[in-house]
């Protein structure tokens, strides 16, 4: 009996797999950068071996932990998450982030200064400002900054990405399973 709830968790974890990459496959890989996707991967280590403490090249400082740490998880996901191509909005054809992982990769990022360029006939003005001078919110941090939408505060964290795996989620799904069948 155990058998088949174990079959069944197990089919369920990885059924939903839809890589951003349409051509990446998920499957068990070794990254150091986004580890916690090791088990259920659509990247390879050379996708992701970019990433450093600064992983969008900010050009006008290095970004506070928890910016990078939100930057970084961003990233990963997109490039990793087996479960990215699912958080695509239909209409728009871009991805959705869940309002609260929005909201607070904006308030960590909010003080970190970017580079912003405008050209002004045949000169490119630029310089360095923070985020919250560019973008005023997590909507406008997201829709003008990154090309994403950003659900509202009441749907589903399954219907859009919030920073955290959806393996792990899985794996809580499957070891409940298998609690319960060893009751039974």
């Amino acid at each position: 009996m155990w058998k088949i709830f174990f079959i069944a968790a197990f089919s369920f974890t990885f059924v939903s797999s839809q890589c951003l990459d349409t051509t990446a496959t998920s499957r068990a890989r070794s990254n150091s950068q986004c580890s916690w996707y090791n088990s259920n991967s659509c990247c390879e280590q050379g996708d992701i071996s970019s990433f450093t403490s600064n992983p969008f090249n900010l050009e006008c400082g290095e970004p506070t932990k928890g910016c990078s740490e939100r930057l970084v998880a961003l990233l990963c996901g997109m490039s990793c998450s087996p479960s990215w191509g699912s958080y695509m909005n239909a209409t728009s054809k871009r991805p959705v982030v869940c309002h609260d992982f929005a909201y607070q990769t904006w308030y960590d990022c909010r003080q970190n200064s970017i580079k912003t360029q405008r050209i002004v006939g045949n000169i490119i003005l630029g310089g360095c400002h923070t985020i919250s001078d560019k973008y005023s919110n997590e909507y406008d941090f997201f829709v003008n900054g990154f090309e994403m939408d950003v659900a509202p505060r009441n749907q589903g964290k399954n219907k859009c990405f919030n920073g955290a795996s959806s393996f792990s989620v899985n794996l809580l799904f499957t070891i409940l399973l298998l609690s319960i069948a060893t009751l039974l």
